[in-house]
């Protein structure tokens, strides 16, 4: 019977949570109130204006998640909504100028810290870890980001 400490699912929860907690101290250091969700939210918009709700919905995969998120980055006036002019039901999201200076701002960070947590490790080695990660996830099902 293997242990807990040797499963991979424990493993990728536990990395899964330090990058989480890691995330949100960096966020208080520099004074900047977002989370992980929110980020890739304001990243996946910086990288391509437009996207509809419900492409980002099916992206990160959690409705629920997406929902809350893209409404307090809209009530932060980080976001903003307009509707489709061919189909009025379909909502396409964009980034305020606010948002796009808070996403550069805080990408800058990011890149440090990613550069600082990726010492040591090999491009090989990432690649590799980016590989198994991906087998991984479509072996689950997962289709999103």
């Amino acid at each position: 019977m293997i242990r807990i400490e040797d499963s991979i699912a424990y493993q990728i929860y536990i990395a899964a949570r330090h990058l989480r907690r890691q995330f949100l101290a960096m966020g208080r250091k520099h004074d900047i109130d977002l989370h992980q969700e929110q980020w890739f939210i304001l990243n996946k918009l910086r990288r391509g204006p437009g996207q509809s709700q419900i492409e980002l919905t099916d992206f990160f995969g959690d409705r629920p998640t997406m929902t809350r998120a893209l409404q307090s980055l809209e009530k932060r006036k980080l976001l903003y909504r307009i509707s489709d002019p061919e189909d009025a039901r379909i909502k396409k999201v964009f980034l305020t100028k606010k948002g796009e200076r808070l996403h550069d701002d805080f990408a800058a960070i990011t890149a440090k810290a990613r550069t600082e947590l990726f010492t040591g490790i090999s491009e090989k080695e990432m690649q590799t870890f980016h590989l198994v990660i991906d087998k991984l996830k479509r072996a689950l099902g997962d289709q999103g980001g």
